[in-house]
């Protein structure tokens, strides 16, 4: 289908005729996808809005029925199946590069990476990756809180936006308009939002205090403390299985989150047994045959 654009800029016309497609990149990620000396990870962005696209519902409408319904775009049941190696060719990357944003990416909590051992015509194949978006964190990273223009870090108590549009990305036009009826209900709903943020951040606080000693950022306490349900008693559980980890590990925070995911157990440590008061000496060591035989003998 042709479109014929007039707007009088021959440029704006001309770029009218183009079949562009692609992926769509929030300008918020260039605040919110960095590294902890906050410069922007723009590959990561580019391979989290690849993830995001095919996470995205495909619409399908029925010419016959003029009805409208929706399918996921990928075939397994519940996540995306992806390679480094098919990252690292679409964004003409290496693999290690691939990896790197993947594994940046699972540190901020937006995604995780599960590996299963599949079936396929020449057999098993193992170690095959899956990645799992994390709906909540893709929204708080999305829609940040900002003071006059400034983005603060990533705050979740309160998120801008609580769904995920499954119709298309255009904003409303001047000729739609949204209607929200002020009653007694949206006033108690409103205030009971501002006591669960309260209570929130009363959490989050605590939280800060259970990780105080691993070197976390703000952005990832925020994290960790959004994928535990702002759960103190989870929390404490995965840092009591942090403190018994013998090997050492690169990435405490994607550690940590998926210590939370996975409900991760700590090992329980039989206490040392008490010395008994009233038996504190050593005993006697005895040769229990040459007992027997002198008192034989004396009989």
């Amino acid at each position: 289908m042709n479109i014929d654009v007039k707007t009088g800029n021959y440029i704006v016309d001309e770029v009218a005729t183009l079949n562009l497609s692609g992926n769509v990149i929030p300008e918020s990620w260039y605040h919110t996808i960095v590294n902890d000396k906050g410069k922007v990870n723009c590959l990561a962005i580019h391979i989290l809005a690849d993830i995001v696209y095919w996470y995205r519902p495909k619409e399908n409408s029925d010419e016959i029925t003029l009805s409208v319904s929706f399918t996921k775009k990928f075939h397994d049941d519940n996540y995306l199946q992806r390679s480094y190696d098919q990252l690292a060719e679409k964004f003409n990357i290496s693999k290690k590069q691939a990896r790197d944003a993947i594994v940046f990416l699972e540190g901020l909590g937006v995604i995780a990476r599960h590996f299963r051992t599949i079936q396929s015509v020449n057999g098993p194949l193992a170690n095959v990756l899956f990645i799992e978006l994390v709906p909540e964190v893709l929204k708080a990273l999305t829609y940040p809180t900002t003071d006059n223009g400034i983005y603060r870090n990533v705050d979740t108590s309160l998120p801008k936006y609580d769904g995920v549009s499954t119709n298309s990305d255009t904003p409303l036009s001047q000729n739609e308009e949204t209607y929200t009826e002020t009653t007694t209900k949206t006033t108690a709903n409103i205030t009971t939002t501002a006591l669960e943020a309260d209570k929130q951040t009363v959490v989050v606080d605590d939280i800060k205090k259970v990780f105080g000693d691993c070197g976390l950022s703000e952005r990832d306490i925020m994290s960790i403390a959004m994928i535990s349900g702002y759960d103190i008693g989870r929390c404490k559980k995965a840092k009591a299985v942090l403190d018994q980890q013998t090997n050492g590990i690169n990435n405490v925070a994607g550690w940590l989150i998926k210590a939370i995911r996975e409900d991760y157990q700590p090992v329980r440590i039989k206490p040392a047994k008490r010395e008994n008061f009233f038996h504190n000496f050593h005993e006697r060591e005895y040769d229990m045959d040459e007992l027997e035989r002198k008192l034989l003998s004396r009989g």
